[in-house]
């Protein structure tokens, strides 16, 4: 997974098929999971994507997850999930 506010970092991420954490709620987000393969987008901190990003995230098949969490707590909860799982 990545987690980032910022595009350009997302744009530097070397992986695919990855899980994309974000607190953007435009487009932009799509376009950039689009670029580098990302799996799904999940919105934090009870955002609401914009229309322009649901629309895009239909028309690209890239499902979008919406969560409560703050970056780190769902980082956090990610990496311990992770962690449960590989041993």
């Amino acid at each position: 997974f990545a987690a980032s506010d910022l595009l350009s970092d997302i744009l530097a991420f070397k992986d695919s098929d990855y899980v994309l954490l974000t607190g953007l709620t435009n487009s932009h987000v799509l376009r950039t999971a689009e670029i580098t393969n990302a799996c799904c987008v999940v919105i934090l901190r009870n955002k609401q994507p914009q229309s322009s990003m649901v629309s895009l995230a239909k028309l690209s098949n890239i499902p979008l997850i919406l969560s409560g969490y703050g970056m780190f707590d769902a980082c956090c909860r990610i990496c311990r999930f992770l962690d449960k799982t590989e041993k």
